[in-house]
């Protein structure tokens, strides 16, 4: 198993893990003023398999990434599989209401023999029952917060180095949202290579969304670029919502 193999089951653990993280004091509140939900309804399974990202609306540096087998729609087994405390996970979920979901990933083919540049996307909607529900999950502690904060399960070396890596930046999309990008060392050698992620959730009413981008020994400079990649998917993702729920 390669690198990027590797490192989609870490995406899935930080997307399903830190939502406290990517939206609390992260801004938001892209609606002006209120507006009437539109996700007040029943919301079907194949409405939200269109809301997630196809390959066509990945941008041109993406056109190499082909769709992981395992995308469709979530069952609540499938929902918390991949994190590392599943039935932590599973309580918190079925507190809030979680209800359904779908989720599209996308992975470069070659990533695991040398990686380089753009490497995984991950798209992803969850259904909760009610939009407090939704907003509960989204401001609420994640099961790794039970344990103390990832910092402090660090040793101080290894907390300055993920605290120095770690940046947060605005969404301005649906209700609330926010995002933070993430450099990580695959291995302690000074010549390691670089894995770098940038994430983006929002919430619409009842609906979460999450864009997840990633790629592999960035610049700076690259890295900030791709947290811009993941607000215009989550930008996407918003304008996908909007048409799915409009149809009915």
């Amino acid at each position: 198993m390669g690198s990027a193999r590797l490192h989609l089951p870490t995406l899935l653990v930080l997307t399903l893990g830190l939502p406290g993280i990517l939206a609390c004091g992260s801004g938001g509140g892209g609606r002006a003023s209120p507006a009437p939900d539109d996700t007040a309804r029943q919301i079907s399974n194949e409405e939200l398999s269109r809301m997630v990202l196809s390959i066509a609306e990945l941008p041109p540096e993406y056109a190499a990434v082909v769709r992981e087998v395992d995308n469709g729609v979530l069952t609540l087994d499938k929902a918390v599989e991949s994190f590392y405390d599943p039935e932590g996970l599973r309580a918190q979920l079925v507190e809030y209401g979680w209800e359904s979901g779908y989720q599209a990933s996308y992975q470069a083919p070659k990533a695991d023999e040398k990686p380089s540049g753009p490497s995984i996307v991950l798209s992803k909607v969850d259904a909760y029952k009610t939009s407090a529900g939704a907003a509960a999950k989204l401001k609420g502690p994640s099961p790794t917060d039970a344990s103390g904060s990832p910092l402090r399960t660090l040793s101080p070396p290894d907390a300055a180095r993920f605290a120095e890596q770690f940046h947060r930046f605005d969404v301005d999309l649906g209700d609330e949202a926010g995002g933070f990008r993430l450099k990580t060392k695959l291995t302690g050698e000074e010549d390691s290579d670089v894995f770098c992620s940038a994430f983006a959730t929002f919430r619409r009413g009842r609906l979460i969304g999450q864009v997840s981008v990633a790629a592999y020994n960035l610049t700076d400079q690259e890295a900030k670029e791709l947290e811009d990649t993941a607000k215009d998917l989550a930008r996407k993702m918003n304008d996908q919502m909007s048409a799915a729920l409009a149809e009915r």
